[in-house]
């Protein structure tokens, strides 16, 4: 029997995107970011085995970024019910919000502006646990 590993970025890509009536790319970034940090901060698991780095328009993964065509080959019926739980919180928690609402929400993180002051922009796990990010996110917005 397989051990279920992880979520694939682009599987989790996939389900958003199969979820969501329409994204932009700009805004499919921040929404797996956030996804990877709810499933993080609730679980105490990261979603994907990815670094995010962060920009001037907040977080985005450069696995995603390189190979967004990937996503064609996503498949969210890899993903575990845990997982799927964590990714339609933050589906639901930003429905409303426009892309650069969340741009603008992604980059008030404390780990996404610490990250964009550190020479290799990288935002880790435990810079995401540290700060709690999904309470401040859910509390504020």
């Amino acid at each position: 029997m397989k051990v279920k590993t992880m979520a694939d970025i682009f599987d989790v890509a996939k389900y958003i995107l199969e979820t969501q009536k329409s994204t932009t790319a700009i805004r499919l970034h921040r929404l797996v970011y956030f996804c990877h940090v709810e499933h993080i901060t609730k679980k105490n698991k990261p979603l994907v085995n990815e670094i995010f780095t962060a920009c001037d328009m907040g977080a985005v993964c450069p696995t995603l970024y390189n190979n967004i065509i990937k996503i064609v080959g996503g498949n969210p019926n890899r993903l575990s019910v845990d997982e799927i739980e964590s990714i339609n919180s933050v589906l639901k928690l930003f429905k409303t919000k426009t892309s650069f609402e969340i741009i603008e929400i992604c980059k008030s993180q404390k780990p996404v502006q610490e990250a964009l002051k550190s020479k290799n922009k990288e935002i880790t796990n435990d810079m995401i646990l540290n700060e709690n990010t999904t309470a401040t996110i859910s509390q504020t917005y």
